[in-house]
């Protein structure tokens, strides 16, 4: 199964945002100040989001990523108590076989996940609308990616 890639990028002008890290390197998926995305951290620009999301299939595509690391439960306080600031929301297939947040090595707090059959977003399903809407305005995410998949059962039916 392979995975494409379609992106609608940035609502706002693109700007370069510096970012203090308070955990080792190795163990950070994405910029944070906590070791986690959460609403203390500044929205990453689109094109920032897109290459965090493609090091991470990488690391997905080539078997190196970590999918049994358990999240620290302070970490998890963090994102709790503080919001979610995720790098960029993914309109994604319910199909099974296309987990989201193992693609892209993610951790919880990375990525706004929409998921449905066929990965569509039509003006008459208001919810996945408007779940892409509070996505870009209320938790300020600046890429919106559209997942999809081959073999993709949804889409064979509708052709």
């Amino acid at each position: 199964m392979q995975a494409m890639f379609s992106w609608l990028c940035a609502v706002e002008k693109e700007e370069q945002v510096a970012y203090e890290q308070v955990v080792d390197d190795s163990d950070v998926r994405s910029p944070s100040r906590l070791g986690i995305r959460t609403g203390v951290d500044d929205s990453v620009c689109a094109s920032k989001a897109l290459e965090v999301l493609k090091q991470g299939n990488t690391r997905f595509v080539t078997g190196a990523a970590n999918f049994s690391r358990a999240v620290d439960p302070k970490l998890r306080g963090y994102l709790a108590s503080h919001g979610e600031r995720p790098l960029a929301a993914v309109i994604g297939c319910a199909d099974s076989r296309c987990p989201v947040e193992q693609i892209f090595d993610a951790r919880p707090g990375d990525i706004f996940v929409l998921r449905n059959v066929g990965n569509t977003c039509t003006r008459a399903d208001g919810s996945m609308v408007g779940s892409v809407e509070y996505s870009v305005l209320h938790l300020k995410t600046k890429l919106v990616l559209v997942l999809g998949h081959t073999g993709c059962g949804a889409i064979m039916a509708a052709t």
